[in-house]
């Protein structure tokens, strides 16, 4: 019980040094990467979803080269 408290004292004292320390420029620019982080995640799911249509069509097509 006693290191539950500690560990939820230690995690709200980092978040509020982080909000002190941080300025408003801060807290916008790493808003905007996150931003950015996401949208290319978004943009690597759909190049890998590609790329798995394009490998299953190349096997079908490989798969159809071998049984003639």
């Amino acid at each position: 019980m006693a290191a539950q408290l500690i560990d939820q004292l230690n995690e709200l004292r980092s978040v509020t040094l982080e909000r002190l320390l941080t300025t408003p420029l801060e807290v916008l620019q790493r808003n905007e990467y996150l931003e950015d982080v996401q949208n290319n995640t978004a943009e690597v799911d759909t190049a890998i979803d590609i790329m798995h249509q394009d490998l299953e069509e190349l096997a079908a097509d490989t798969e159809q080269k071998v049984k003639f």
